[in-house]
């Protein structure tokens, strides 16, 4: 039988890693969501404002979000939610994480603890969310 190996929690640096890494993918993640516009086809048309003036995501979802009678609004708020959410929990969750990996644990100990974990939990969900009730209401159009 072999002998357990026993890692001492002061020195095992691999949790650490692991928060590092999920909020660097956070990060990307909204970085993408912000500046990226893939197309379902192609032949699909670019973002578009109101004004028909093309745009990015960041820019396009505050007039689609309130637009009156439009067929994106749920769209425009999963990408709102997005920026405001992903922000909060990922980008910052990667500030604490780089205050800790310089030696200063506070504000790394508290935010993933209680912010980042209950963010990540109840929150970041909401994004993905508003996205299915547009496909449940509109289809994929």
């Amino acid at each position: 039988m072999e002998a357990a190996v026993v890692v001492d929690p002061k020195t095992n640096t691999f949790p650490g890693l692991v928060f590092g890494l999920q909020a660097m993918l956070g990060t990307v993640w909204w970085l993408f969501n912000n500046f990226f516009y893939l197309k379902n086809k192609t032949s699909d048309a670019n973002l578009r404002s109101l004004s028909g003036t093309d745009t990015i995501p960041v820019g396009w979802f505050w007039e689609r979000m309130v637009e009156y009678g439009g067929t994106k609004t749920w769209v425009a708020a999963s990408v709102f939610l997005g920026w405001v959410l992903y922000l909060v929990i990922s980008v910052t969750e990667l500030v604490a994480w780089i205050f800790y990996e310089f030696g200063s644990l506070g504000f790394a100990e508290f935010y993933f603890s209680t912010i980042g974990y209950w963010g990540s939990i109840i929150f970041l969900p909401l994004t993905w969310l508003a996205a299915c009730i547009h496909l449940g209401i509109y289809g994929a159009d």
